[in-house]
């Protein structure tokens, strides 16, 4: 009877769904412009079909907005960065307004690179916090990873 239990947790574990990321980011998409020590980069990510991240600003109690994170690097120094999003709407689940974004966002990045790092190669690690729902549900918060390597 004992050798039961594992087999029965096992099968009850196994289909349980399973929730995968609801965000890609689409590192061959990134766009680098260079101007004198300084960069600008485009990060883009895809919001799956069917699915919505909160926004940045404006979301209900309890709900995490989407924010994004950078790694310290000494090879250059992040001035500035702003998420744009594609679309932005307000979905509403249990008579609760959420503010949301769905499609593709862009996060743009504005680094400043030391004079003794110019022609080194550089990389751009950060994460992306969000909470996604559709219709009817959200979903535990995620985070996504990036990297990039720039010159």
């Amino acid at each position: 009877m004992n050798c039961f239990r594992p087999l029965l947790l096992i099968l009850i574990f196994s289909f349980l769904p399973v929730q995968d990321e609801f965000v890609i980011f689409q590192a061959e998409d990134t766009g680098v412009k260079t101007g004198n020590n300084q960069y600008e980069i485009s990060l883009p990510f895809k919001i799956l079909d069917g699915y919505y991240i909160q926004a940045e600003k404006g979301v209900p109690e309890n709900i995490i907005p989407t924010q994004v994170t950078f790694q310290k690097n000494k090879l250059y120094e992040i001035t500035g960065y702003e998420i744009l999003p594609l679309e932005e709407k307000s979905i509403f689940l249990d008579t609760i307004e959420h503010k949301v974004w769905s499609n593709d966002f862009r996060i743009r990045v504005l680094i400043k690179v030391n004079d003794k790092s110019r022609s080194l190669t550089k990389q751009l690690t950060g994460e992306v916090v969000y909470q996604a729902c559709n219709n009817k549900q959200c979903f535990y918060p995620r985070n996504l990873n990036f990297e990039i390597d720039f010159i």
